[in-house]
Protein backbone atom coordinates (compact mmCIF):
# COMPACT_ATOMS: atom_id res chain seq x y z
CA UNK A 1 0.00 0.00 0.00
CA UNK A 2 1.22 3.50 -0.84
CA UNK A 3 0.82 6.14 1.82
CA UNK A 4 1.34 9.82 1.11
CA UNK A 5 4.26 10.90 3.35
CA UNK A 6 2.54 14.25 3.96
CA UNK A 7 0.09 12.40 6.17
CA UNK A 8 2.65 10.88 8.50
CA UNK A 9 1.94 11.96 12.07
CA UNK A 10 5.23 13.72 12.78
CA UNK A 11 5.70 16.08 15.72
CA UNK A 12 9.38 16.82 15.01
CA UNK A 13 10.96 19.93 13.54
CA UNK A 14 13.13 17.87 11.15
CA UNK A 15 13.10 14.27 10.05
CA UNK A 16 14.69 12.05 7.41
CA UNK A 17 14.62 8.39 6.38
CA UNK A 18 17.01 6.97 3.80
CA UNK A 19 17.56 3.50 2.38
CA UNK A 20 20.99 2.45 3.61
CA UNK A 21 21.67 0.27 0.55
CA UNK A 22 20.62 2.65 -2.22
CA UNK A 23 20.92 6.00 -0.47
CA UNK A 24 17.42 6.89 -1.66
CA UNK A 25 15.55 9.42 0.46
CA UNK A 26 12.26 7.82 1.52
CA UNK A 27 10.84 10.75 3.45
CA UNK A 28 12.10 14.10 4.65
CA UNK A 29 10.89 17.10 6.60
CA UNK A 30 13.09 20.21 6.72
CA UNK A 31 16.19 18.01 6.22
CA UNK A 32 18.61 20.95 5.88
CA UNK A 33 17.46 22.97 8.90
CA UNK A 34 20.56 23.70 11.01
CA UNK A 35 19.84 23.07 14.70
CA UNK A 36 21.66 21.98 17.89
CA UNK A 37 22.07 18.20 18.09
CA UNK A 38 22.88 17.72 21.78
CA UNK A 39 24.42 14.34 22.71
CA UNK A 40 24.28 12.97 19.18
CA UNK A 41 27.62 14.82 19.03
CA UNK A 42 29.09 11.88 20.94
CA UNK A 43 28.96 9.75 17.76
CA UNK A 44 31.49 12.14 16.25
CA UNK A 45 33.50 12.04 19.47
CA UNK A 46 33.72 8.24 19.26
CA UNK A 47 34.75 8.23 15.60
CA UNK A 48 37.51 10.78 16.16
CA UNK A 49 38.91 8.73 19.06
CA UNK A 50 38.88 5.53 17.00
CA UNK A 51 40.40 7.25 13.95
CA UNK A 52 43.38 8.27 16.08
CA UNK A 53 44.05 4.56 16.79
CA UNK A 54 44.67 5.29 20.47
CA UNK A 55 45.16 2.49 22.99
CA UNK A 56 41.59 1.69 24.07
CA UNK A 57 42.90 -0.10 27.17
CA UNK A 58 44.82 2.95 28.37
CA UNK A 59 43.47 4.24 31.69
CA UNK A 60 42.21 7.84 31.66
CA UNK A 61 41.01 9.97 34.56
CA UNK A 62 37.96 12.14 35.12
CA UNK A 63 39.34 15.57 36.01
CA UNK A 64 37.92 18.80 37.33
CA UNK A 65 37.90 20.17 33.79
CA UNK A 66 35.41 17.45 32.82
CA UNK A 67 32.76 18.75 35.24
CA UNK A 68 29.92 20.64 33.54
CA UNK A 69 29.82 24.00 35.32
CA UNK A 70 27.80 25.75 32.62
CA UNK A 71 24.58 23.74 32.80
CA UNK A 72 25.26 21.74 35.93
CA UNK A 73 24.39 18.35 34.46
CA UNK A 74 24.70 15.44 36.86
CA UNK A 75 27.17 12.58 36.60
CA UNK A 76 27.82 9.29 38.32
CA UNK A 77 31.55 9.69 37.73
CA UNK A 78 33.33 11.57 40.53
CA UNK A 79 36.43 13.62 39.86
CA UNK A 80 39.38 11.26 40.22
CA UNK A 81 37.58 8.20 38.84
CA UNK A 82 39.70 6.28 36.34
CA UNK A 83 38.71 3.87 33.60
CA UNK A 84 39.95 2.57 30.28
CA UNK A 85 39.37 4.66 27.19
CA UNK A 86 37.00 1.96 25.92
CA UNK A 87 34.93 2.10 29.11
CA UNK A 88 34.73 5.88 28.78
CA UNK A 89 33.42 5.44 25.24
CA UNK A 90 30.86 2.91 26.45
CA UNK A 91 29.68 5.40 29.08
CA UNK A 92 29.52 8.23 26.54
CA UNK A 93 27.56 6.36 23.89
CA UNK A 94 25.35 4.10 25.98
CA UNK A 95 24.29 6.36 28.84
CA UNK A 96 25.39 9.71 27.36
CA UNK A 97 27.84 10.35 30.21
CA UNK A 98 29.15 13.88 29.62
CA UNK A 99 32.22 13.66 31.84
CA UNK A 100 33.35 10.51 30.04
CA UNK A 101 32.92 12.16 26.62
CA UNK A 102 34.75 15.30 27.73
CA UNK A 103 37.58 13.22 29.18
CA UNK A 104 37.96 11.40 25.86
CA UNK A 105 38.53 14.74 24.18
CA UNK A 106 40.85 16.02 26.89
CA UNK A 107 43.06 12.91 26.65
CA UNK A 108 43.40 13.24 22.87
CA UNK A 109 46.91 14.02 21.55
CA UNK A 110 47.15 17.82 21.56
CA UNK A 111 44.33 18.16 24.07
CA UNK A 112 40.87 19.61 23.57
CA UNK A 113 41.75 22.17 20.84
CA UNK A 114 43.22 19.40 18.67
CA UNK A 115 40.23 17.18 19.36
CA UNK A 116 37.65 19.78 18.35
CA UNK A 117 39.66 20.52 15.21
CA UNK A 118 39.63 16.78 14.40
CA UNK A 119 35.84 16.67 14.92
CA UNK A 120 35.29 19.40 12.34
CA UNK A 121 37.81 17.88 9.94
CA UNK A 122 35.96 14.56 10.20
CA UNK A 123 32.68 16.34 9.45
CA UNK A 124 34.21 17.82 6.30
CA UNK A 125 35.65 14.44 5.31
CA UNK A 126 32.14 12.95 5.58
CA UNK A 127 30.79 15.85 3.45
CA UNK A 128 28.64 17.13 6.32
CA UNK A 129 28.24 20.59 4.82
CA UNK A 130 26.04 22.10 7.51
CA UNK A 131 27.63 20.73 10.69
CA UNK A 132 29.96 22.31 13.22
CA UNK A 133 31.34 21.14 16.57
CA UNK A 134 32.64 23.13 19.52
CA UNK A 135 33.14 20.40 22.14
CA UNK A 136 32.74 16.61 22.50
CA UNK A 137 29.62 16.29 24.70
CA UNK A 138 26.86 18.15 22.85
CA UNK A 139 26.11 20.42 25.81
CA UNK A 140 27.06 23.41 23.67
CA UNK A 141 24.29 24.78 21.46
CA UNK A 142 27.05 25.52 18.94
CA UNK A 143 27.27 21.80 18.13
CA UNK A 144 24.89 21.98 15.18
CA UNK A 145 23.86 19.84 12.25
CA UNK A 146 20.91 18.88 10.05
CA UNK A 147 18.80 15.76 9.67
CA UNK A 148 20.58 15.05 6.38
CA UNK A 149 24.03 15.41 7.95
CA UNK A 150 23.01 13.24 10.90
CA UNK A 151 22.08 10.46 8.51
CA UNK A 152 25.61 10.79 7.15
CA UNK A 153 27.19 10.66 10.61
CA UNK A 154 25.18 7.53 11.42
CA UNK A 155 26.28 5.85 8.21
CA UNK A 156 29.87 6.72 9.08
CA UNK A 157 29.55 5.47 12.68
CA UNK A 158 28.19 2.11 11.54
CA UNK A 159 31.51 1.40 9.82
CA UNK A 160 33.15 1.09 13.26
CA UNK A 161 32.45 -2.35 14.80
CA UNK A 162 33.02 -1.08 18.35
CA UNK A 163 30.47 1.73 17.95
CA UNK A 164 27.91 -0.67 16.47
CA UNK A 165 28.54 -3.13 19.32
CA UNK A 166 28.04 -0.44 21.96
CA UNK A 167 24.86 0.85 20.34
CA UNK A 168 23.50 -2.71 20.24
CA UNK A 169 24.11 -3.30 23.97
CA UNK A 170 20.93 -2.80 26.05
CA UNK A 171 22.57 -2.71 29.50
CA UNK A 172 25.78 -3.52 31.34
CA UNK A 173 27.59 -2.99 34.65
CA UNK A 174 31.05 -1.40 34.93
CA UNK A 175 33.49 -0.89 37.78
CA UNK A 176 35.75 2.17 37.45
CA UNK A 177 39.42 1.30 37.92
CA UNK A 178 39.69 3.72 40.86
CA UNK A 179 38.07 6.80 42.36
CA UNK A 180 34.71 5.07 42.83
CA UNK A 181 33.97 2.08 45.01
CA UNK A 182 30.58 1.27 43.57
CA UNK A 183 29.66 -0.42 40.33
CA UNK A 184 27.81 1.63 37.74
CA UNK A 185 24.79 0.09 36.04
CA UNK A 186 24.27 1.33 32.50
CA UNK A 187 21.11 1.19 30.46
CA UNK A 188 20.72 2.33 26.88
CA UNK A 189 18.60 5.46 26.42
CA UNK A 190 17.29 4.00 23.15
CA UNK A 191 13.74 2.80 23.83
CA UNK A 192 13.50 1.16 20.40
CA UNK A 193 16.53 -1.07 20.96
CA UNK A 194 14.62 -4.22 22.08
CA UNK A 195 13.91 -6.22 18.93
CA UNK A 196 10.23 -6.21 17.92
CA UNK A 197 8.77 -8.29 15.10
CA UNK A 198 12.29 -9.04 13.89
CA UNK A 199 13.21 -5.34 13.67
CA UNK A 200 16.06 -3.84 15.69
CA UNK A 201 16.78 -0.13 15.96
CA UNK A 202 20.18 1.04 17.17
CA UNK A 203 21.18 4.66 17.56
CA UNK A 204 22.06 7.65 19.71
CA UNK A 205 19.72 9.97 21.57
CA UNK A 206 20.20 13.59 22.51
CA UNK A 207 18.48 16.22 24.61
CA UNK A 208 19.02 19.79 25.72
CA UNK A 209 16.37 22.40 26.37
CA UNK A 210 17.28 24.20 23.15
CA UNK A 211 17.72 21.11 20.95
CA UNK A 212 14.69 19.32 22.41
CA UNK A 213 14.68 15.55 21.90
CA UNK A 214 16.77 14.10 19.09
CA UNK A 215 17.62 10.68 17.70
CA UNK A 216 19.60 9.21 14.85
CA UNK A 217 19.68 5.49 14.25
CA UNK A 218 19.62 2.52 11.94
CA UNK A 219 16.68 0.13 11.75
CA UNK A 220 17.13 -3.35 10.30
CA UNK A 221 14.86 -6.33 9.78
CA UNK A 222 17.72 -8.60 8.71
CA UNK A 223 17.24 -7.96 5.00
CA UNK A 224 17.00 -4.18 4.77
CA UNK A 225 18.36 -1.29 6.78
CA UNK A 226 17.18 2.31 6.89
CA UNK A 227 18.72 5.35 8.55
CA UNK A 228 16.34 7.50 10.60
CA UNK A 229 17.05 11.01 11.89
CA UNK A 230 14.70 13.00 14.13
CA UNK A 231 15.42 16.50 15.47
CA UNK A 232 13.45 18.87 17.68
CA UNK A 233 10.92 16.20 18.62
CA UNK A 234 7.86 16.62 20.83
CA UNK A 235 7.03 12.91 20.52
CA UNK A 236 10.45 11.38 19.91
CA UNK A 237 9.70 7.68 20.18
CA UNK A 238 6.35 7.95 18.46
CA UNK A 239 7.91 9.77 15.51
CA UNK A 240 10.91 7.43 15.39
CA UNK A 241 8.70 4.34 15.40
CA UNK A 242 6.44 5.71 12.66
CA UNK A 243 9.47 6.55 10.51
CA UNK A 244 10.99 3.10 11.05
CA UNK A 245 7.72 1.42 10.06
CA UNK A 246 7.38 3.65 7.02
CA UNK A 247 11.02 3.24 5.99
CA UNK A 248 11.17 -0.55 6.21
CA UNK A 249 7.90 -0.79 4.33
CA UNK A 250 9.33 1.33 1.51
CA UNK A 251 12.85 0.00 0.84
CA UNK A 252 13.37 -1.35 -2.65
CA UNK A 253 12.56 -5.04 -2.79
CA UNK A 254 11.52 -4.91 0.84
CA UNK A 255 10.12 -8.08 2.30
CA UNK A 256 8.89 -6.10 5.30
CA UNK A 257 5.17 -5.52 4.91
CA UNK A 258 3.24 -3.39 7.36
CA UNK A 259 0.23 -5.01 8.97
CA UNK A 260 -3.03 -3.09 9.18
CA UNK A 261 -2.28 -2.33 12.83
CA UNK A 262 1.13 -0.94 11.88
CA UNK A 263 -0.38 1.29 9.19
CA UNK A 264 -2.59 2.79 11.88
CA UNK A 265 0.55 3.59 13.87
CA UNK A 266 2.16 5.23 10.84
CA UNK A 267 -0.81 7.40 9.93
CA UNK A 268 -2.34 9.76 12.47
CA UNK A 269 -4.30 7.27 14.64
CA UNK A 270 -7.26 9.52 15.45
CA UNK A 271 -7.94 10.00 11.74
CA UNK A 272 -7.86 6.34 10.71
CA UNK A 273 -9.81 4.52 13.37
CA UNK A 274 -12.06 1.98 11.69
CA UNK A 275 -10.40 2.41 8.30
CA UNK A 276 -8.97 -0.63 6.49
CA UNK A 277 -5.43 -0.78 5.12
CA UNK A 278 -6.83 -0.89 1.58
CA UNK A 279 -8.95 2.17 2.24
CA UNK A 280 -5.91 3.96 3.67
CA UNK A 281 -4.03 3.22 0.47
CA UNK A 282 -6.79 4.73 -1.66
CA UNK A 283 -7.31 7.73 0.59
CA UNK A 284 -3.62 8.58 0.80
CA UNK A 285 -2.85 8.34 -2.92
CA UNK A 286 -2.25 12.04 -3.42
CA UNK A 287 -5.31 13.26 -1.54
CA UNK A 288 -5.88 14.48 2.00
CA UNK A 289 -6.64 11.74 4.48
CA UNK A 290 -10.32 11.75 5.46
CA UNK A 291 -12.47 10.54 8.31
CA UNK A 292 -14.90 7.75 7.55
CA UNK A 293 -17.57 10.40 8.15
CA UNK A 294 -15.93 13.10 6.05
CA UNK A 295 -12.92 15.30 5.40
CA UNK A 296 -10.51 16.35 8.11
CA UNK A 297 -11.53 19.87 9.19
CA UNK A 298 -9.33 22.44 7.41
CA UNK A 299 -6.61 24.09 9.48
CA UNK A 300 -5.99 21.06 11.69
CA UNK A 301 -3.00 19.78 9.73
CA UNK A 302 0.51 21.13 9.80
CA UNK A 303 3.00 20.45 7.03
CA UNK A 304 3.80 17.01 8.42
CA UNK A 305 0.14 16.00 8.49
CA UNK A 306 -0.11 16.19 12.30
CA UNK A 307 -3.27 17.71 13.78
CA UNK A 308 -2.66 20.95 15.64
CA UNK A 309 -5.28 22.01 18.15
CA UNK A 310 -6.55 25.50 17.41
CA UNK A 311 -6.85 25.81 21.19
CA UNK A 312 -3.07 25.31 21.45
CA UNK A 313 -3.26 21.96 23.22
CA UNK A 314 -0.28 19.64 22.77
CA UNK A 315 -0.58 16.32 20.84
CA UNK A 316 -0.41 14.43 24.15
CA UNK A 317 -3.45 16.29 25.48
CA UNK A 318 -5.26 15.86 22.17
CA UNK A 319 -4.80 12.10 22.47
CA UNK A 320 -6.11 12.23 26.03
CA UNK A 321 -9.26 14.25 25.28
CA UNK A 322 -11.42 11.32 24.03
CA UNK A 323 -10.88 9.52 27.35
CA UNK A 324 -11.83 12.69 29.26
CA UNK A 325 -14.98 13.05 27.17
CA UNK A 326 -15.92 9.41 27.74
CA UNK A 327 -15.41 9.80 31.49
CA UNK A 328 -17.55 12.96 31.55
CA UNK A 329 -20.35 11.20 29.66
CA UNK A 330 -20.29 8.37 32.20
CA UNK A 331 -20.52 10.89 35.05
CA UNK A 332 -23.51 12.56 33.42
CA UNK A 333 -25.17 9.21 32.84
CA UNK A 334 -24.58 8.18 36.46
CA UNK A 335 -26.01 11.47 37.78
CA UNK A 336 -29.00 11.14 35.48
CA UNK A 337 -29.64 7.63 36.85
CA UNK A 338 -29.97 9.06 40.35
Amino acid sequence: ADVDPSHLALYSASALVIDQETGAVLIEKQPTEVVPIASISKLMTAMVVLDAKLDMNEVIEIGDDDVDRQKGTRSRLPVGATMTRQTAMLLALMSSENRAAHSLGRHYPGGMPAFVKAMNEKARALDMKHSSFEEPTGLSSNNVSTARDLATIMQGALRYPLIRDILTTPNTVIQPASGSQRKIRLRSHNRLLPKQNGVQVIGKTGYTRLAKRCFVGAASNGDQEVIVAVLGARDLWGDAQRLVNYGLGRTSGSGYQLTEAEWHKVIQPSETRGTSAAALSRKCAGVRLVHEEGEVPPGLWDRAGAPEAESGLSPAWLAFLPAVKMGWNLVKKFKGGK
